[in-house]
C-alpha cells in the first residue's frame, strides 16, 4: 500500500493498492480478502466493509475509465459484493495461514527447520517460527474471523 499524507496534518488522504506478488488475471476479490481479512478486525469490517467495497468499485470504475478500459462484464458495486462474499472462504484460509505472521510476538532469528522431527504438529512450529502462542491476540482475530465467517453462513 502507498499512502498520501497531508503536509498540515499528517494524515493519509490517499491509498493505493500496489500487488506484485503474484501477477496473473483474476477477480479483484482474490486480494481483497488477502488485505481485507489479514489486516482488519472483524470489527473493523462490520463498520466498514460495505464502504470499502463501494469505494474499491468506484476507483476500479474511475481507472478504467481514465485508461480506456472496459470494465469487467457485469461488474459494479453490487457484483463485487456478490463475489467478495464468494471469495470470504479465501479470506479464511489466509487469515489461517497469515495471521501467525502478522501478528508475531517475537523478534527472533529465523527458526531452524532442521531441529523438528518428521512427525512435529503443524502448530508447534508456528509458534517456534512466529513467536505466537495460540492464545492472546492471535486467539482474539483467529475467533474473530471464523466466528463471522460462521454468521455470515460462509463456514
Amino acid at each position: 500500500m502507498l499512502f498520501r499524507y497531508d503536509p498540515k496534518t499528517e494524515k493519509a488522504v490517499e491509498v493505493v493498492l500496489i500487488d506484485l506478488q503474484i501477477m496473473r488475471e483474476n477477480c479483484p476479490t482474490s486480494d481483497l480478502t488477502y488485505c481485507l481479512y489479514t489486516n482488519t478486525s472483524p470489527e473493523f469490517r462490520e463498520k466498514h466493509l460495505s464502504g470499502m467495497l463501494q469505494l474499491y468499485a468506484d476507483e476500479f470504475m474511475r481507472h478504467c475509465d481514465t485508461i480506456g478500459v472496459e470494465y469487467l462484464p457485469g461488474f459494479g458495486h453490487e457484483a463485487l459484493k456478490r463475489r467478495f462474499h464468494r471469495a470470504k472462504y479465501m479470506g479464511a484460509f489466509l487469515g489461517v495461514m497469515v495471521l501467525p505472521l502478522m501478528i508475531k510476538e517475537s523478534s527472533d532469528t529465523p527458526v531452524d527447520m532442521e531441529k523438528f522431527k518428521k512427525d512435529v504438529d503443524l502448530s508447534e512450529i508456528m509458534v517456534a517460527a512466529t513467536g505466537v502462542s495460540p492464545t492472546g491476540k492471535y486467539k482474539e482475530r483467529l475467533y474473530g474471523l471464523v466466528k463471522e465467517l460462521y454468521d455470515e453462513g460462509v463456514l
